[in-house]
């Protein structure tokens, strides 16, 4: 299991659900899935704790391939969102400029710099993201669907780890 007792970590499940609920509806679409998410663990972990399961730790592996599943599902609809020609083509009206615009702030220049950066290269910052969401959601479907366990392993690793570099740049 996590090393955590599950009450703990349905507490810790309500509390996030809590917070995520007090900023609806100003976040994003996919905090509904987070919402829905948060939800099925609460309930798979509860059933875990007081004992309803088929065989022990049955229901904390159904809810890892949910999670993980739907995880998948909110960065490939993610990733088809910004198909489009306003994300793609005009890279100063969508949010990647936003990304930028704060990477340059982070390292101290003024924000007169985002000017100088060219428009091409903000397409292929554009571009990047959506492949890294998708190319994260195909990874993490594979990671939960294949049939050899070391490959599932693989698929899932890098799926996690695109979803780092993602993350990481958008932070």
């Amino acid at each position: 299991m996590t090393g955590m007792s599950p009450y703990a970590l349905f507490a810790s499940l309500g509390i996030s659900m809590g917070t995520a609920i007090a900023e609806w509806p100003g976040g994003a679409n996919h905090t509904n899935v987070l919402y829905v998410l948060l939800g099925v663990s609460q309930v798979c972990i509860w059933l875990e704790a007081v004992g309803i399961r088929r065989r022990r730790g049955q229901s904390l592996h159904d809810l890892k391939t949910v999670c993980v599943s739907a995880l998948a599902l909110v960065y490939f609809a993610a990733g088809f969102h910004k198909l489009n020609t306003g994300f793609l083509f005009q890279p100063m009206s969508s949010c990647a400029r936003e990304f930028l615009l704060r990477s340059i702030l982070r390292v101290g220049l003024h924000v007169s710099y985002l000017d100088l950066v060219p428009k091409s290269a903000m397409m292929v910052l554009s571009w990047c993201i959506v492949a890294l969401e998708i190319g994260t959601s195909i990874l993490l479907f594979l990671g939960v669907r294949l049939p050899h366990h070391n490959s599932r392993q693989r698929c899932a690793y890098v799926g996690v780890l695109l979803a780092f570099i993602l993350h990481f740049y958008l932070s």
